[in-house]
């Protein structure tokens, strides 16, 4: 004796095997039952209604998250949101835990956007979100304000590797930085080390793992889509095989709608840096260094960079305020030298009137020569005069 859900196994699978032989008969996976055909189908559509039947019963929609499950979802999106004692939502997330879907790692509840909503442990990056594509694919884009002006755009791509049916490693290969200063891609190995705590359809709770042993709670929350993505989800359901068809999911619109915000951030910030200047910050990101440990990849990038380009502003700073000093002594020279161009014109009218009184003074020695000429001659008759005695009469 078989039990009933095996009994219906047998019976469709022996109707599945009549139904390739005539063609008359085909098994419905959604009901169970065994249905009449109107006419007899030619030997390939009996194949592919043959394989639909087969696979049907591998895939099954998702089963929805019990009440309990969605009542406590909701009270920890609402206490994250109202910024709660990270007590509180310890103790929710320790309820949450034990409704976890099973075998998290290899469920397809994993795919699609996610935004961060809670962090044990805060960091400069905002807008923190993650899409993961099937089979394996992750992309994770976070924005920071360096010195709270300055807008950075940072992309890692990367893949996911599961290590146990609740554990996982983010493996980041690919850097997309874009900052006030320029863009910057290059190639990167990071790892991080993730444990499942709990994945549903509307939360993904993550602890990320630490070297030092104190780990990071992460909480992410899928950023639903419109009916688009509804009608993606019933049409992944007819699929005829249980590992989906040619259509894009969820994740795949949710990324380039990304891809496309990046872009316009991307246009709004101007033109990009020439790439032959080493002394700009995201030039400087190529060196890397060790990563510290509690901050994600991301985080140790941005902490780099704000470090970085807080060093090229005060360079700068220092350069205009060196401009400013040279500036004023240039003024302060120029000054200088009109008052030496005044001074050499005093100088000169000095001179020439020096010279002048030169000349008047030659001339005056001339005259008291020649007066002296005069005074000898005279003195000279006045003394013959006199020695030649009163004249005789």
């Amino acid at each position: 004796q078989h039990p009933p859900r095996t009994g219906r196994l047998v019976r469709c699978t022996m109707a599945m095997m009549q139904s390739l032989r005539n063609g008359s008969l085909v098994t419905s996976h959604s009901s169970g039952q065994c249905l009449k055909l109107p006419h007899r189908l030619p030997a390939r559509g009996r194949r592919v209604l043959a394989v639909r039947a087969l696979f049907g019963f591998f895939n099954q929609k998702s089963v929805a998250p019990s009440p309990k499950t969605a009542e406590l979802c909701d009270e920890l999106i609402e206490t994250v949101g109202s910024r709660a004692p990270a007590a509180d939502v310890d103790d929710l997330v320790r309820l949450l835990q034990p409704l976890s879907t099973k075998n998290p790692t290899r469920s397809k509840q994993l795919y699609g956007e996610w935004e961060l909503i809670y962090t044990s442990k805060p960091s400069g990056s905002t807008n923190v979100r993650q899409v993961i594509e099937e089979p394996d694919q992750i992309e994770e884009v976070s924005e920071s304000k360096t010195l709270g002006l300055f807008s950075t755009i940072t992309t890692q791509l990367g893949e996911l590797n599961a290590i146990t049916s609740t554990a996982y490693e983010e493996v980041y290969s690919q850097l997309d930085v874009k900052g006030p200063l320029g863009s910057q891609n290059r190639e990167i190995d990071v790892t991080r080390g993730v444990e499942l705590l709990f994945l549903g359809p509307k939360l993904r709770i993550v602890e990320i793992k630490a070297q030092s042993g104190d780990d990071t709670l992460v909480i992410y929350k899928r950023i639903e889509q419109e009916a688009d993505v509804e009608e993606e989800e019933e049409e992944d359901t007819k699929s005829f095989f249980p590992f989906g068809g040619q259509k894009e999911g969820t994740a795949t619109v949710a990324e380039r709608q990304v891809r496309k915000k990046m872009a316009e951030q991307g246009a709004k910030e101007g033109p990009r840096m020439p790439a032959n200047l080493p002394s700009s910050p995201t030039a400087l990101l190529a060196r890397g260094g060790p990563p510290r440990l509690g901050l994600s990849p991301a985080d140790q990038q941005l902490e780099q960079l704000e470090d970085e380009l807080r060093e090229a502003i005060s360079a700068a700073k220092q350069a205009k305020d060196a401009e400013r000093a040279a500036g004023a002594k240039s003024k302060s020279a120029a000054g200088a030298m009109q008052q030496l161009q005044t001074a050499g014109a005093q100088v000169a009218a000095v001179e020439r009137e020096q010279a002048a009184a030169q000349a008047a003074r030659a001339e005056a020695e001339a005259q008291l020569k020649k007066v002296s000429s005069e005074l000898s001659a005279i003195q000279s008759k006045l003394k013959s005069t006199v020695a030649a005695g009163p004249p005789r009469k």
